[in-house]
């Protein structure tokens, strides 16, 4: 099977914040939600949070910074090894969403909405083989973002997002088609899981 790789574009957000200034910042917590990211395969998260944030997203896995999807296919990840499911989404191509927080609804990346860039966090360790071919693993992760949103009021201000969260992170391993010597990293999910202080808010 032929695998295409697109190099990560960078993300440079100072310039937007040499247009607009002071800044100030806000904050909300990701409390439920769900992204399932298949490899070279688009992604959607619906996410709801405090502040009245609501997230729906759509990626495209090709273009998006997966780093478990940038080893394992290529190298021969075998048991005890740590492997990253780090995986970042921001101004890429086939990145396409909706924000809404304290009632404002804004569009995200292309074609011309804000900019932002997600992150998911956490490392998984490979276990043995299994007669099977397959494993699934369970990890926690931990979610940061940030949204940069021009102040409606005073256009030479804006209004910086900062986003965060938790939860439980699945990874689905599978025998490596390319290199039989090792695993490989087919999917994994992002479910965002409320912690107990966070319930009593």
């Amino acid at each position: 099977m032929h695998r295409t790789r697109v190099g990560l574009v960078p993300l440079v957000l100072l310039s937007f914040f040499t247009v607009a200034s002071p800044v100030t910042a806000d904050e909300s917590r990701i409390l439920r939600g769900t992204i399932v990211q298949v490899a070279d395969s688009r992604a959607t998260l619906s996410a709801a949070g405090t502040s009245g944030v609501k997230l729906d997203a759509t990626f495209d896995g090709r273009y998006g910074g997966l780093s478990w999807d940038y080893v394992c296919p290529y190298t021969a990840c075998l048991p005890g090894q740590e492997v990253s499911l780090r995986s970042t989404y921001g101004s890429f191509l086939g990145s396409s969403g909706q924000l809404t927080v304290h009632g404002r609804s804004y569009d995200l990346w292309f074609p011309a909405g804000l900019r932002a860039e997600l992150v998911f966090d956490a490392t998984i360790v490979l276990p043995e083989f299994t007669a099977s071919g397959t494993a699934v693993m369970s990890v926690p992760f931990t979610f940061s973002g940030f949204v940069p949103i021009p102040n409606e009021e005073d256009p030479g201000q804006v209004d910086v997002l900062e986003l965060s969260g938790s939860g439980v992170a699945t990874a689905t391993l599978g025998v490596n088609p390319y290199n039989y010597a090792g695993w490989i990293v087919g999917s994994v999910a992002f479910d965002f899981v409320p912690r107990p202080t966070d319930l009593a808010r």
